[in-house]
């Protein structure tokens, strides 16, 4: 059986992508420098990747509907926290971890 770990939120990926928060095996990323608008996460599950704005309507890419919810209300709870981090994102500084989903 295989065991779901969680990503180092300290660790920036090789392209830029920090994570932010992991649940129910949604890994919740969000890029230093996104020049994207309108401010969003990218969100990871199992093999699908899609791109989320902050009140979950999805912008990009395709996920499985009900991990698509389970983003979208997150959002919803953390929408002061991810402004704040997309603001951080912006500046290339470090966002911070978001609680996840429970």
């Amino acid at each position: 059986m295989q065991v779901e770990t969680a990503p180092k939120a300290d660790k920036v990926g090789k392209d830029g992508r920090v994570p932010v928060s992991f649940f129910y095996g949604l890994i919740v990323y969000m890029y230093l420098e996104d020049e994207m608008v309108p401010p969003h996460i990218h969100v990871q599950y199992l093999d699908q990747e899609a791109c989320l704005d902050f009140d979950g309507n999805l912008l990009e890419g395709e996920i499985d509907r009900d991990a698509q919810l389970l983003a979208a209300a997150w959002c919803l709870i953390h929408c002061n926290e991810l402004d704040a981090n997309w603001k951080l994102c912006q500046q290339n500084l470090m966002p911070f971890q978001i609680d996840p989903l429970r």
